[in-house]
């Protein structure tokens, strides 16, 4: 759908169960909606009206986006929830998403139900002495990818299909922060370099980790699902129930026609907001007000993380009043990787919020 906001945006729905309460599923760094919540839209979409929208410039309808900014992306979710409109929704923010869903809560509070924080945290910086430098360096690389859009659209393909071969050689899925591209969130540059040292992948939900009322074993075999059956376009144009699943999204991650539909999707992005996006989650630093935030919240701790380090998940659950901690023994691409060790949390963390 492309929706009435500014600047458009593309959302991904899925209608749920007559009059369930609904979620907002708020990707990553360099991702897209469709990219990072492949293999969760079908299983979320059973319990609740699940909608995945791009931020601006990411995915469809990137380019030509304004400047990225955190505070921009939690408006333009706010002018989406009223757009739909949405009641009261659970927003789900996974890793640069957990940024914007924290300001979102701030800033439009009226407008939600509660946040789930996913391999997110409050501070991205490891070097923040390095921060006017990055500042710098991203406003000279997104002013030259603006200028040059055709470079820049050809620098992106190049970097992408570049850094997807890495991926392929260790193991990693082409998605997720970490997997995407190579702008550094924590080494103090926007240039080349990883965000972190990749992500581990397959790893079991630890111990009590769900909680009472758990889903159960619903969401096995989500990792090769070959299509999303009930998602849906906003706008009715793209049905998603057949073999093509996500407008040719087919297979599980690491395999040909994964790798083929994942480099389409994330070449339709901006480069100008990708360095940009890296920019501001260097600058990001929540730490200050979130112990005022006022909004009921979960946190779900990725413990093998290597991109989000866990200490700084861990730190976030202090932060948040009352938030109530969920820990999943995996790392950071596990939403893509091993969804079905993450979705069963993530229904149960809504349902405790809703219930709230």
């Amino acid at each position: 759908m492309r929706c009435a906001t500014a600047p458009p945006t593309w959302a991904w729905e899925v209608a749920g169960p007559p009059g369930a309460p609904a979620v907002l599923l708020v990707h990553g760094w360099m991702a897209t909606a469709a990219l990072n919540w492949y293999g969760s839209l079908d299983f979320l979409g059973r319990y609740f009206r699940t909608v995945a929208p791009n931020l601006r410039g990411h995915g469809r309808l990137g380019r030509g986006a304004p400047p990225f900014s955190v505070e921009g992306c939690a408006d333009d979710l706010a002018e989406l929830i009223k757009g739909l409109p949405l009641e009261k929704p659970i927003v789900i923010g996974y890793s640069m998403g957990g940024a914007v869903a924290q300001v979102l809560a701030r800033r439009h509070r009226e407008l939600i139900g509660g946040i789930v924080l996913c391999a997110t945290a409050a501070s991205f910086a490891r070097h923040p002495d390095l921060r006017p430098l990055v500042r710098v360096i991203s406003r000279i690389g997104a002013a030259g990818s603006r200028r040059y859009p055709d470079a820049a659209a050809g620098l992106l393909h190049w970097q992408i299909a570049r850094h997807d071969r890495a991926a392929g050689t260790r193991g990693q899925s082409p998605a997720g922060d970490a997997a995407i591209g190579e702008a550094a969130i924590g080494d103090g540059a926007v240039g080349d370099g990883a965000v972190g040292d990749g992500a581990v992948g397959d790893g079991a939900v630890g111990d009590g980790a769900v909680g009472d009322g758990a889903v159960g074993d619903g969401a096995v075999g989500l990792r090769g699902a070959p299509g999303v059956p009930g998602a849906a376009a906003l706008d009715g144009a793209v049905g998603l129930d057949g073999a093509a699943g996500l407008d040719g999204a087919s297979g599980s991650p690491g395999q040909p026609d994964y790798m083929e539909w994942a480099m389409t999707e994330r070449s339709k992005s901006d480069l100008a907001t990708f360095i940009e996006a890296g920019a501001a989650l260097n600058a990001y630093d929540s730490s200050g007000w979130l112990p005022e935030l006022e909004v009921p919240a979960a946190v779900v701790i990725t413990s093998r993380d290597q991109t989000v380090a866990p200490w700084r998940q861990e730190t976030l659950a202090v932060l948040i009043p009352q938030a109530r901690r969920y820990v999943v023994d995996a790392g950071h691409d596990v939403v893509v990787a091993a969804p079905d060790l993450l979705l069963p949390v993530l229904v149960n963390a809504c349902r405790e919020l809703a219930q709230r």
